[in-house]
């Protein structure tokens, strides 16, 4: 038995619909959308070229990205999305960056989302491109999504691997063992170490003359200070070696047996 008419044009309009794979643009009605040409499915859909960045509202009258700000994006390096690489160690030179320009009329986070695009690049561009039109509304947004997709677990364990097999290396002076230390903890500050745990990793890897002069530095041992304490004592340590230094890298001279000469001996013999 033969269907109604009007439930045989809905069968078909559903048929057409299946065919064509693609519901109809906006803005079409149903009938044109059933005139369109094949080719014109075929074609890319240009409904979601808008940006993922919600364009924030400037209240001067002129804006413009300075081809100075691309130089100095350039000489803090741009993001590409390897696992090796560190994201809030970009956004905080990042920042930096567009901390260095002021516009009257342009808010300071205006001129980072504009901006941040041309920091990445890469892994990281296709990245941001693929974020849905208009679902980043604040520069809070664009962080919290840059950190949740380039937080690695592989770099944040290396990291901390670094610190807790921390030690002083034979040619390092008071402070350059001091700051690398320090460094380490900037790279990684979900490390989760209490300040008290992070003098004792210090003083367990540090070599033995330098472990004697923080103890005599501490009136006896640094170990019996509080966190705190040490910590003001590392700091004077470090300071005193950087404006008076007794060692410096290559200038100790090698213990020589009574089979070898020095550069200097030799000459003369």
């Amino acid at each position: 038995m033969a269907d109604p008419p009007n439930n045989r044009n809905v069968a078909n309009n559903n048929q057409i619909a299946v065919v064509g794979g693609d519901n109809p643009p906006l803005g079409i009605p149903p009938v044109q959308a059933r005139n369109r040409p094949i080719w014109d499915h075929l074609l890319p859909d240009l409904e979601n070229l808008n940006p993922g960045i919600v364009t924030p509202e400037i209240q001067a009258t002129q804006f413009e990205l300075k081809p100075v700000m691309f130089n100095m994006l350039n000489s803090i390096g741009q993001f590409c999305g390897l696992t090796r690489e560190d994201a809030r160690q970009h956004l905080r030179l990042f920042i930096e960056v567009c901390d260095s320009f002021r516009q009257q009329g342009v808010h300071e986070n205006v001129l980072r989302l504009k901006l941040f695009p041309y920091s990445l690049r890469d892994k990281a561009r296709a990245w941001f491109n693929s974020i849905p039109s208009g679902s980043v509304e604040s520069w809070d947004d664009l962080c919290r999504s840059f950190i949740i997709r380039y937080s690695s677990t592989v770099l944040t364990d290396k990291l901390r691997n670094d610190i807790t097999s921390f030690h002083q290396t034979d040619d390092e002076s008071m402070y350059e063992v001091c700051d690398r230390y320090k460094e380490l903890f900037q790279k990684c500050p979900m490390h989760g170490f209490n300040e008290w745990t992070k003098v004792i990793m210090f003083y367990n890897g540090v070599n033995a003359p330098t472990r004697m002069m923080l103890d005599a530095s501490a009136n006896d041992t640094l170990l019996d200070k509080s966190a705190e304490e040490a910590t003001e004592i590392l700091d004077r340590l470090a300071n005193n070696d950087y404006q008076f230094p007794s060692t410096r890298k290559g200038m100790t001279r090698r213990n020589v047996t009574a089979y070898e000469l020095e550069p200097t001996d030799a000459i003369s013999a």
